[in-house]
């Protein structure tokens, strides 16, 4: 329940007033003007086959609209993992996951794993060709982990190939056989040769500097769809692969645009301009759904919205204050005036719907009065202008937020976030930053406060990213929590995972290393006109739910 009627003023004027979507009317007449105004000089990917203007004998043609992803080089797997999104339509991986969430082949047909679970010896397909015609061979998988351990490539997928921070070995048994033995046994190895770990061609890129490579601006691949242009931060344009392995693409040309922010998106999607949005936020999912001929999906990801801090920054190595911080929020009452009807988040792994989930962690329902008492316990009092100080310190920090999102508010929720932490005396500024950068300052730099953004566990949880002491980029480390992860992800037997994940979540909420807000249930909007869209499922690393077979996407206007 929102605590009195002021707060609940409080939390929807803010949102409805600074961050309320146009009505549909209006979105309508903006996006009727977008197409009238649009700039002339700026290069034009194409129109959408579904804009009434094509004859059934020109090539079909879908557009995805694209918020917050920057559609920029360099477009190579090894150096970018989940950005540019295209790469799963460009690239494959060895494994798959079809819509019950199951292990199945992609560029291995099938595989062998021993009874000790170590070694896994893989059976290639034999009719997969590169865009450039070149065979697909044992030899590309072998160049790709090679690559991808050689620490001096600081290639984005070398985690995927190392188990407890020890190397996959990978050797080649035929043209198309790979063996890979692991160094101890890993729940999660079929998930890391899927995901986002795309095979890369070793022709076109051994003896080649990654980082300058012409390779990262016109990359060739064996997916159903070849890149053909790409206009950094505007929009990739790609064609059907004739000999895709799986299947010839029904669609002929597949454009990825870069979109402004979600309102633009949805006047894009009204306006025929594009075919397809992500949608975030209550107010956005309720105006697409009022646009005529469009289906709306929706999907549990295994994603989790919250706030991360670092411990070494402001009093955040106290965790009396990260428990205040807990205390101070209506978590309830801001996720249903943001989300919207989305699961409200209190242990580290859901939704509920998880096998991974545990419901029995300590939480912390809104208590002002509590939370002030354990900053005054901490050694708080308040300053002259109502900021709270120890030791001649404010309480102030900088959250940082990706500015523009698709696929949540964060703006929103940070605006709220401030507005119940300073009801407690502290003082917290807000730093908008484009994915990029906001990427950057996180998992490179590893400078900031606090942030607010996605912990990430799909269907097979793996926490060690986020929360073992040797690769978390929070600063918490902990022996205890180290083990229960390692414990987790070296067992295949899921009640054994369960135990150690289940210990995990209540370790993490009772120390409030952070304050998790709700479970992602990912939104995609796209018109009545295309076909063949699959079941939607988290086996969509794209987070659309629904991609993940595109060359069985077609689009039918009655005609």
């Amino acid at each position: 329940m929102l605590a009195g009627n002021m707060k609940r003023v409080t939390l929807h004027g803010w949102f409805r007033s600074a961050r309320a979507l146009p009505v549909l009317a209006l979105l309508l007449a903006a996006a009727l003007v977008m197409g009238a105004c649009g700039s002339p000089s700026a290069p034009d990917p194409g129109q959408s086959s579904g804009d009434g203007q094509g004859s059934s004998d020109e090539p079909t043609t879908f557009i995805r609209g694209t918020v917050g992803l920057a559609l920029s080089a360099p477009f190579n797997p090894l150096l970018r993992m989940g950005n540019p999104r295209a790469a799963l339509w460009s690239f494959n991986r060895l494994v798959a996951y079809n819509s019950r969430l199951e292990p199945v082949g992609e560029l291995a047909e099938s595989w062998d794993v021993s009874g000790d679970g170590l070694v896994y010896t893989f059976h290639l397909r034999k009719d997969v060709k590169w865009h450039d015609g070149a065979p697909f061979t044992a030899d590309d998988v072998i160049f790709t982990a090679e690559t991808a351990l050689n620490e001096e490539n600081n290639a984005a997928t070398r985690k995927y190939w190392l188990i407890g921070g020890e190397p996959v070995k990978v050797e080649k048994i035929d043209d198309y056989t790979v063996q890979m033995t692991l160094p101890k046994p890993s729940a999660l190895f079929l998930f890391n040769m899927s995901s986002w770990n795309m095979i890369v061609p070793k022709h076109l890129l051994e003896g080649v500097d990654l980082a300058t490579a012409d390779y990262n601006r016109h990359p060739i691949g064996t997916g159903p769809f070849k890149v053909v242009e790409l206009v950094d931060n505007q929009y990739i344009r790609m064609e059907a692969n004739p000999d895709y392995f799986l299947g010839a693409p029904k669609i002929d040309v597949w454009i990825d645009k870069q979109i402004p922010d979600q309102n633009a998106a949805i006047a894009a999607l009204a306006n025929g301009e594009v075919d397809m949005i992500g949608i975030g936020g209550k107010d956005a999912l309720e105006t697409v759904r009022q646009l005529p001929d469009v289906e709306v999906y929706g999907y549990d990801a295994g994603w989790i919205l919250g706030v991360t801090f670092k411990r070494d920054r402001s009093f955040f190595d106290d965790v009396r204050v990260r428990r205040a911080l807990a205390y101070a929020l209506d978590r309830e009452g801001m996720v249903q005036a943001i989300a919207g009807d989305v699961e409200v988040a209190w242990s580290l792994i859901g939704p509920p719907s998880s096998w991974a989930y545990n419901p029995d962690v300590p939480r912390y329902p809104q208590d002002i009065e509590k939370a002030k008492a354990l900053l005054a316990e901490a050694g708080f009092t308040p300053g002259s202008d109502g900021t709270l100080t120890r030791d001649g310190r404010r309480f102030e920090f900088t959250l940082l937020v990706q500015s523009p999102a698709t696929d949540s508010d964060p703006e929103a929720f940070a605006a709220v976030l401030q507005q119940a932490w300073k009801a407690i005396g502290v003082d917290m500024k807000i730093q908008r930053l484009d994915r990029a950068t906001l990427e950057s300052r996180l998992f490179v730099d590893r400078d900031f406060d606090a942030y607010i953004w996605w912990d990430g566990y799909n269907f097979e949880p793996d926490p060690s990213m986020f929360w073992h002491s040797a690769t978390n980029i929070n600063g918490f480390a902990s022996a205890e929590i180290d083990a229960l992860i390692e414990e987790a992800n070296a067992n295949a037997d899921q009640a054994v995972r369960k135990a150690a994940l289940d210990q995990l979540a209540v370790k993490v909420a009772d120390e409030v290393l952070f304050i998790p807000l709700y479970y992602y249930r990912g939104f995609s909007a796209v018109k009545a006109y295309v076909k063949g869209v699959p079941a939607p499922s988290a086996a969509d690393f794209n987070n659309s739910g629904i991609l993940y077979e595109v060359h069985k996407l077609y689009i039918d206007k009655g005609k």
